[in-house]
């Protein structure tokens, strides 16, 4: 049975039978993609309060972090079992990598020879010296596939071609000769008697080397059982402890290297000459000098910093 209605869209009348609530397909279809916008507007909305959600609070959660945490744990034991089931395929894959960066290297050593001797038999047996080492940057042999070729061959420029057997001779010459000549002067300071014991040590305090100690340990001092200095920099703390410097070197006992710096530091000219003639003993004229409260104390050994 028809009747008169009106339609929800447009608001016309028309027959039909009870319950349509439209007047066309037309007016139908309008709705549907309307109510088809509106959803696909609340579904975009969510996405982008989700993926908010994800960048700010979401990070600051401990479910957040235990997911991580347990993401970063499967991750290890995950590399664990590849590295210990792949040793060859990486051993291999290092081999081969190392060969091609080296490649070029090797056949650009063919074409040199050995500056000393003439060899250029065995490429593998060409070393290159530096000529100074304060401008030497890496090692040429061992960082050939870490760097690029523009950047060797510079490194080259600053170097002698030698062959193994010249390039370990001039390394002896250099390095042991003088280190045994070194020991061997200290070795004969020390089977002296002990009265020369101060003027060893004076010696050490005036040269370079001590100079540079000083303005290591210049800055943020803290004294640790005497002439123990700690220097902070950046979070980087190094400890400086003079007297096991000065032992190491010379092989004197630290307890009587003590007493000489404060000898040193603090004794006048008739008690350093009596020190060094050895006309006393350095524990003696240790014993001369006026005893210092610990503010004094560790005054005078900042003072041999300065």
């Amino acid at each position: 049975m028809t009747r008169e209605l009106q339609c929800n869209v447009c608001k016309k009348k028309f027959y039909g039978r009870k319950g349509t609530m439209y007047c066309s397909n037309g007016c139908k279809n309008e709705i549907k993609r309307k109510k088809r916008n509106e959803r696909s507007v609340e579904k975009r909305r969510k996405e982008t309060n989700r993926k908010y959600y994800l960048k700010t609070r979401y990070l600051k959660t401990e479910k957040y972090k235990k997911e991580q945490e347990r993401i970063e744990k499967r991750k290890k034991e995950y590399n664990k079992e590849w590295i210990s089931n792949n040793q060859i395929k990486r051993a291999e894959y290092r081999r081969k990598s190392r060969k091609k960066a080296k490649g070029w290297l090797d056949e650009y050593k063919k074409t040199l020879k050995c500056e000393v001797c003439g060899y250029n038999r065995c490429s593998g047996a060409l070393d290159f010296h530096h000529k100074d080492i304060k401008e030497k940057k890496f090692n040429i042999g061992q960082s050939a596939h870490k760097y690029g070729k523009e950047i060797i061959l510079k490194e080259i420029e600053k170097c002698f071609v030698l062959c193994a057997n010249c390039h370990r001779e001039l390394h002896y010459e250099e390095k042991y000769k003088k280190v045994k000549k070194q020991r061997k002067e200290y070795l004969e300071l020390i089977s002296k008697p002990k009265k020369i014991y101060y003027s060893i040590v004076e010696k050490e305090l005036e040269e370079e080397w001590f100079k540079e100690l000083q303005n290591r340990a210049k800055y943020n001092l803290n004294r640790f059982g005497g002439n123990q200095y700690v220097r902070v920099d950046n979070g980087i703390s190094e400890k400086i402890d003079i007297k096991k410097i000065l032992a190491k070197k010379i092989g004197i006992g630290e307890k009587t290297i003590c007493k000489i710096l404060q000898i040193y530091r603090r004794g006048t000219e008739e008690q350093k000459k009596r020190a060094r003639d050895g006309e006393s003993s350095v524990t003696k004229i240790w014993k001369e000098l006026e005893p210092i409260r610990h503010n004094r104390m560790v005054a005078t050994v900042r003072g041999m910093v300065k």
